[in-house]
């Protein structure tokens, strides 16, 4: 393999940050009067999906903790749609990957048994909820407002698509997704609007993260709100939303995808693919190649957004529970996302394949990450140093070296 000078850069992102993310719920959730509804016996459940939210476990600590002041009993519900291959046991251990147990938060843990279906919205969508959910006095519906990887509406990721698609289960992300990833937005809106009125929720907690993965804005919505909050909040999402510093790249290197760092295992907003049938695929950025060297643990196996990539290695394969990940895609409808890349033997096998197929001569753009939701800091190749070298947000952290491999053929990560 030919050798390839990387300089370690770092990028200053200018952003918020609220630095005791749970103090601030609670004191957001009493401003709103919502955890005044809290009363003594009631048992009040608090939703957890299948996404890394660094602020996550510090508000939910919090508000447990505040639940359980006022004498009620607090329950975590998983609201993850179809992720975990659509079985009780696949989200128990999705929960259990991102650190939410028992043992932990103690309190009990409900990953979903059955779901009904409830009612149908005015477009005869099939509205559905996990069961334990309509058992409970109240739920607390907490999630990250985000822009979505497969469509772009009024709302994207929040706490409406938490109820819809979330608490829905596996038959609710499978009726919402139904009608086609243009009507997406409108049929999380109807679903919602009915869950909002069928379902004891009492109100929902909205994080948006800045480019570091910290906390930005929080903010706590009564259930009559939640649209006009993540309405509201997705313009806040979009611009703290990390970024490549390139448009245009030959190569990226990615050390690892999973449905903890995105729904589609690589944020389709950073890398400027989508492969859905029909969709015009984003003109920025425009990265020519793609390799995935791994899938984090913490997935559960589903490796979703896989076929976003050219090649990937036989480690990352070797983790892939191939059901789960077919289950999401199909449920979903997604197919393209789930076709598998180019699998090569090792990490330098893969970059090498891919820097022969670009059939380029002289120097190469190559970018290096950890994943798409951490990109603080990269590597990248000289070409693509020079290119940046200008930018007052652009940080140089080590001299050139080359792009180093150990005997396994394993890259050196970041």
């Amino acid at each position: 393999m030919q050798k390839v000078s990387m300089i370690r850069i770092s990028q200053k992102f200018s952003s918020p940050r609220i630095s005791e993310p749970g103090k601030e719920a609670v004191i957001k959730l009493y401003s709103a009067e919502i955890l005044k509804k809290v009363k003594k016996g009631m048992q009040i459940g608090i939703t957890i999906g299948s996404r890394s939210i660094s602020s996550l476990p510090d508000i939910i600590k919090n508000i447990i903790k505040e639940v359980n002041a006022k004498g009620a009993k607090p329950v975590l519900i998983a609201a993850m749609g179809g992720h975990g291959g659509g079985s009780a046991s696949g989200r128990a251990e999705i929960l259990k990957n991102l650190g939410f147990t028992s043992e932990k938060f103690g309190v009990p843990v409900i990953p979903g048994s059955e779901f009904y279906k409830i009612s149908l919205t005015s477009s005869n969508i099939p509205v559905f909820i996990v069961a334990e959910a309509l058992k409970l006095d109240g739920i607390l519906v907490i999630n990250r407002v985000k822009p979505h990887t497969s469509f772009h509406g009024k709302i994207e990721s929040g706490l409406t698509k938490m109820l819809a698609v979330g608490l829905g289960g596996p038959p609710g992300a499978a009726a919402v997704h139904k009608r086609g990833v243009r009507h997406l937005s409108e049929s999380i809106l109807e679903v919602g609007r009915e869950l909002l009125v069928k379902a004891p929720v009492i109100g929902g907690v909205a994080i948006v993260e800045n480019q570091y993965h910290d906390a930005a804005i929080i903010e706590a919505a009564e259930p009559e709100k939640f649209i006009q909050v993540d309405a509201a909040l997705i313009k806040n999402a979009r611009k703290f939303m990390p970024s490549l510093p390139f448009d245009k790249l030959d190569l990226l290197i990615i050390e690892q995808m999973g449905k903890c760092f995105s729904g589609t295992g690589i944020d389709t907003n950073v890398i400027g693919r989508l492969r859905i049938d029909g969709q015009e695929e984003p003109l920025v950025p425009f990265i020519r190649r793609i390799v995935v060297l791994d899938l984090a643990p913490e997935s559960g196996g589903n490796a979703n957004g896989i076929g976003l990539a050219d090649f990937v290695t036989e480690e990352l394969v070797s983790k892939v529970s191939w059901e789960t990940t077919y289950y999401n895609a199909i449920t979903t409808g997604f197919l393209q996302r789930v076709m598998r890349p180019i699998t090569c033997k090792s990490d330098r096998d893969a970059v090498q394949k891919a820097i022969q197929s670009l059939g380029k001569q002289g120097e190469i753009k190559i970018a290096h990450i950890k994943n798409t939701l951490d990109l603080k800091e990269m590597e990248v190749s000289q070409p693509c140093w020079d290119e940046l070298k200008g930018n007052p947000n652009i940080f140089k952290l080590s001299s050139g070296h080359c792009m180093s491999f150990d005997s396994q053929g394993r890259l050196a990560r970041l």
